[in-house]
């Protein structure tokens, strides 16, 4: 498969989620544990959503990577082609793709490796508990010591909201809705 490959730090180490981004079924065995060094999991990033008691919509928080020289951030990379790497541009539409293939432990010698950063960091209203259970089930298929490591820093900012949402922009639930639990 020709293409970059994918670090995802969030809900792209999630298979469920990653296979519907891709829009393809993604096999366990394509996922490899790596680290992004330079770098901290912060809650930054936000995008319009509704869910439970915000049907008109609200800002919920979502992950996104914040340097920190000293610090490294565990997630798993995935090789895309072209077209895959297009689809998740555009479901990660808050942000930019950056190439990391200097900051990963982990992956192939002279791979290129691109994530996404948040373009702006833009405080949301609420925690989503679907989206850090979609999370936590990634990193947990992984193994238990990538469970720990993506828990070992985790606070989730109040308030947190219980049950499905779903993206208010039908492009990004077109790659993401079912996962969460939205219908």
């Amino acid at each position: 498969m020709a293409g970059a490959w994918v670090f995802g730090y969030g809900s792209l180490v999630n298979l469920r989620s990653l296979s519907k981004a891709l829009a393809r079924e993604v096999a366990a065995s394509e996922l490899r544990p790596a680290w992004l060094h330079g770098f901290r999991r912060a809650w930054i990033a936000s995008e319009l959503v509704i869910a439970a008691g915000h049907e008109g919509g609200v800002l919920a928080r979502f992950f996104d990577l914040e340097a920190a020289p000293a610090a490294r951030v565990n997630g798993a990379i995935v090789q895309v082609t072209d077209a895959e790497l297009a689809a998740l541009t555009t479901r990660e539409k808050s942000y930019d793709r950056l190439d990391v293939s200097a900051a990963i432990s982990g992956a192939p010698s002279g791979a290129t490796i691109v994530t996404f950063v948040g373009r702006v960091a833009r405080p949301g209203a609420i925690t989503l508990r679907a989206y850090v259970a979609l999370v936590e089930e990634g990193f947990a298929a992984l193994g238990a010591a990538h469970l720990a490591d993506f828990r070992a820093d985790l606070t989730l900012p109040p308030p947190v909201v219980d049950g499905p949402y779903r993206f208010v922009d039908e492009a990004q639930n077109a790659r993401t809705t079912w996962a969460h639990g939205a219908t």
